[in-house]
């Protein structure tokens, strides 16, 4: 499984990068992680994500815009938007989001 995280700070990519692997440690899921720290940076190099862990808010290319684009190149991509945003949860199940996560969070949250 190739999972990626998108976030423009590096404290979240770290803390969300160390509760997959976690998680897929606990349940013996073999995932190659990779983080990426701006849209434009994923963009470059989205080919094959299983799963996205995307923050909404960033600069230049934001989560939604980046989202919608993705899912119209692979639909079957799992996209779960981690964000400080309660406000986007509408938008972001509109571009078939995954999932909708409040920062801070948690490996419940990620389970």
């Amino acid at each position: 499984m190739l999972i990626g995280i998108c976030d423009d700070e590096i404290s979240v990519l770290v803390t969300m990068r160390r509760m997959v692997k976690d998680y897929c440690g606990r349940n013996a899921v073999k995932a190659e992680i990779r983080l990426f720290a701006s849209g434009a940076e994923l963009a470059a190099q989205a080919e094959d994500l299983d799963l996205l862990f995307l923050d909404i808010e960033m600069p230049g290319l934001g989560g939604l815009a980046l989202a919608k684009a993705l899912k119209d190149i692979d639909p079957d991509t799992h996209i779960v938007f981690v964000t400080s945003y309660e406000q986007y949860a509408v938008d972001a199940f509109s571009v078939r989001a995954t999932g909708y996560l409040l920062k801070p969070a948690h490996l419940e949250d990620v389970r």
